[in-house]
This record gives C-alpha cells, sequence and structure tokens, in this order.
C-alpha cells in the first residue's frame, strides 16, 4: 500500500482541482444559453462565434508560453494561475449577480458583453489540461502508472463536465426565498439567519 508521501501517488493531488475546475465551468451551461439569447437574440450566434475564435487563437497561442513557463517556475503555480484565469468569466456572472437581481435590458446586455469578453479572454489561460498531464509527466516515472494516471484525468474531466451541466440545471430551478433578499436586489438577511440556524 503507497503511503501518503509516495511520488507514485502526487499526480492524485491534481484531479480535485481538474474536477473543481470544470464543475464550475460547466454549471453555467444549464443557465448561459437562455441569458445569452435575451441579450442578443438571433445576434447570438456569430457574437458567441468570434468570442470562442478569440479564445482559440488565444488558447493556441499562450499553451506553448505556459509550458516554457512552468519548466521554469514550476507546474503547480502555473495551474493555480491557469485555474484563477479560467474561472474568472464564470465568477465575473456571480459577482454581478449579487449587485441586485432586478435588472433593465440594457443593463443585462452590459453585464453579458463584460462576460463575453472575459470569456474570450480567458483563452489566455486554456492551459490548465496541458499543464495537467505535464506535471503527471513529471511525477509519474513509470510508463504503466503514466497511462493509469492519464486515464484518471480523463475520467475526472469527463465526471465534471455530467456533474456539472446536472447540478447547474437543478440550482437555476431553485428560487431565492424573498425574506433573504434585501431592497437593493442583493442577498440581506436571510443569509445572516441561515448562518444562526446552522
Amino acid at each position: 500500500m503507497p503511503l501518503a508521501g509516495d511520488s507514485t501517488m502526487k499526480h492524485m493531488y491534481v484531479l480535485p482541482v481538474l474536477l473543481l475546475e470544470f464543475c464550475a465551468l460547466s454549471l453555467t451551461r444549464a443557465v448561459i444559453p437562455s441569458l445569452l439569447i435575451q441579450s442578443f437574440g438571433d445576434n447570438i450566434y456569430f457574437i458567441m462565434g468570434c468570442a470562442e475564435c478569440v479564445r482559440g487563437l488565444l488558447a493556441f497561442l499562450s499553451c506553448p508560453a505556459f509550458g516554457k513557463i512552468s519548466d521554469i517556475v514550476g507546474r503547480k503555480s502555473c495551474l493555480f494561475v491557469t485555474v484563477l484565469g479560467t474561472c474568472v468569466p464564470v465568477c465575473s456572472l456571480a459577482v454581478m449577480s449579487l449587485q441586485g437581481l432586478e435588472l433593465t435590458a440594457e443593463e443585462q446586455t452590459h453585464r453579458m458583453w463584460i462576460f463575453i469578453v472575459l470569456l474570450s479572454l480567458s483563452g489566455i489561460f486554456s492551459s490548465t489540461f496541458t499543464l495537467t498531464f505535464a506535471y503527471i509527466s513529471d511525477t509519474v516515472k513509470n510508463k504503466k502508472d503514466r497511462v493509469t494516471a492519464y486515464g484518471l484525468a480523463l475520467a475526472t474531466f469527463g465526471l465534471s463536465f455530467t456533474i456539472g451541466p446536472m447540478a447547474g440545471g437543478y440550482l437555476a430551478h431553485v428560487e431565492v426565498p424573498s425574506d433573504m433578499i434585501d431592497e437593493s436586489g442583493g442577498m440581506g438577511d436571510g443569509l445572516d439567519e441561515m448562518n444562526t440556524l446552522s
């Protein structure tokens, strides 16, 4: 039985990071399409096509750069930066939603433009998967074990895209009780009441 500090198990530490990052990204898959259609209507296909094109080009340029940087700085710190950068568009939606629930159409469109620009720029940080494979290659020396480790990484990736959309679909239909929303539209005393009850 391998010990906790065994070098053959070091690659296991990166799997929860992979799972949580791609779960966070896939959580929004149930909500984002309706928000985008409300904001942009029929133009959404062109807008998202341009955004994904920019994102892909940035990823194409930045992946080799992050590979070189991680050779110098280390895989863990680069993984941390890429995970943060990849999750920024989703986090921006969460932060913007705290500013109020009742929005005019113009305010909603403005927020979605911010999301689309951040989504496009997040291509710079789309190196998580390649860095994960490099980390596995560094830590797993036996070639047979390396194949298993790569398989675990791919399974974790698939699991995150199985759990995320289902959880997002469920959360999209959960209604926030009215006593948890203050007059400004943000979360009010209801959360404090929930915390004191627990």
